[in-house]
């Protein structure tokens, strides 16, 4: 029996780093800041003087990292995220899509902070694709 929990807020480091191996550093720099927040994971804000979020580790900034994996649409870079998952836990890891529909049907304010990164030019694309399969 394999034992299971949610990666979430686990997962924003590895996915920060995927970022970072696919754009380089100065790419993510422009778009994620590294400075502590002071704010609860979940607080809808960005940085007054940069708009950009803090960190990663608040959900802007994690939403952010995923739509800076590398790959041709939002299945192919949720495939890369779970492979390169997978390599650190020495194992393929599985998707609990009831816990996955939950959260989607539940993400209004992550999609709040999607359209605000969106707004500030933070995020490129669709904020609704950038959230699919996000580490949030």
């Amino acid at each position: 029996m394999r034992a299971w929990w949610p990666s979430q807020s686990i997962s924003k480091p590895f996915t920060y780093a995927l970022a970072l191996h696919d754009r380089g550093a100065a790419t993510v720099a422009r778009k994620i800041d590294v400075e502590p927040s002071g704010d609860a994971f979940n607080e809808i804000s960005l940085d007054a003087a940069t708009g950009r979020p803090r960190n990663l580790l608040i959900n802007a900034g994690a939403i952010t990292a995923a739509s800076l994996v590398a790959g041709d649409g939002t299945d192919h870079r949720f495939a890369r995220v779970r492979e390169w998952f997978g390599r650190f836990a020495g194992r393929e890891l599985d998707v609990d899509e009831d816990v996955f529909r939950s959260e989607v049907g539940t993400a209004h304010r992550y999609r709040a902070i999607a359209h605000l990164l969106r707004e500030f030019g933070i995020l490129d694309g669709d904020p609704e694709e950038a959230l699919e399969r996000s580490s949030a």
